[in-house]
């Protein structure tokens, strides 16, 4: 809570682990399994929209499916993203070779506005459909909250809940073939079941440490020892090499963070599955997280989404 206000404790997230040590690595088995049949039967035509989305630049191929979704939300995700990418609009699109090769969202002191404003910065070949719109999450985010501490557990809901909402919403609308929905939608949730997977692992590596007051020698121990207690198939997502190298880059410079990798996405993944039964319902609950900044728990009760550490909120996404 001294470093990021949570409203959770390490021994929230050892159940936390638990539930995803049982259902969410079944799910990216499943998922990954499923995607790369799914992804073999597309035909021509269906990779041109899938990569479309996925792989290519969007800004200079069909800008008008993120349009189409962004005006059927309406209301201040509209006016927002109307704000932003407009003549003079705070973006900015890099083609240099050699440049910044990330995107990001960020804020700057405006010395004529006299406060700090959102900017987007989309570097060489992070200009794909999906980018876009997550970035331009995190910017909405921001722009609803001038004066706010944005919840680190809740940062990537923003962007990556307005990710899952664009697909489904295309999957609904734009006259896609079955396998292609399934496609896209798996493309997603693999990625997404990885780093779930992947952040609840750092996370108990730290905890391990830091209980135990292992040396930073002692580092491959740690890792051995959640691998142990973990599901015999984990290194299929990834693997104690891989591992290790995460977990030195990230628990020095950013140590005790990268859990809110998996809470954000926990929150992204509930948002998704409501909106296949209530699409309203999700909209509703994705713009409350964004307006409900006080704790990660409470921001949840207040959208109407299940505790994230308890199991019932896990059987609601993937049982």
């Amino acid at each position: 809570p001294n470093i990021y206000s949570r409203d959770f404790t390490p021994e929230d997230t050892d159940k936390f682990f638990e539930y995803v040590n049982k259902y969410v690595i079944n799910a990216y088995k499943l998922a990954n399994s499923e995607f790369k049949k799914v992804e073999k039967k597309l035909t021509a035509d269906e990779k041109k929209i899938f990569n479309g989305l996925m792989k290519n630049d969007i800004l200079t191929g069909d800008f008008e499916t993120v349009e189409e979704y962004v005006a059927s939300v309406g209301g201040i995700m509209k006016e927002e993203f109307d704000k932003l990418f407009c003549e003079g609009g705070n973006y900015y699109i890099s083609y240099e070779s050699g440049g910044y090769d990330l995107a990001f969202e960020t804020d700057y002191y405006n010395t004529t506005l006299e406060k700090q404003v959102p900017l987007v910065f989309y570097g060489p070949g992070y200009h794909t459909a999906t980018t876009v719109v997550h970035e331009f999450g995190h910017y909405l985010a921001n722009t609803q909250n001038y004066d706010t501490a944005l919840c680190y557990d809740l940062a990537e809901t923003h962007s990556q809940a307005n990710e899952f909402l664009f697909l489904e919403y295309l999957c609904n609308h734009r006259g896609y073939s079955d396998n292609l929905k399934k496609a896209i939608m798996l493309n997603q949730y693999v990625d997404a079941y990885r780093t779930i997977v992947i952040a609840s692992m750092v996370n108990e590596v730290e905890k391990i440490i830091t209980r135990q007051q292992y040396k930073s020698g002692d580092i491959t121990r740690a890792i051995q020892t959640v691998l142990s207690y973990a599901d015999d198939e984990i290194t299929t997502v990834y693997s104690a090499e891989n591992l290790e190298r995460y977990v030195k880059a990230v628990a020095i410079s950013s140590s005790c963070y990268y859990i809110s990798y998996a809470t954000s996405l926990f929150g992204s993944l509930y948002i998704d599955k409501m909106s296949q039964t209530n699409w309203d319902g999700a909209l509703d609950a994705y713009f409350k997280i964004i307006e409900n900044q006080n704790g990660y728990r409470e921001s949840y009760t207040y959208a109407g989404l299940q505790d994230p550490f308890t199991e019932d909120a896990f059987k609601f996404i993937f049982e």
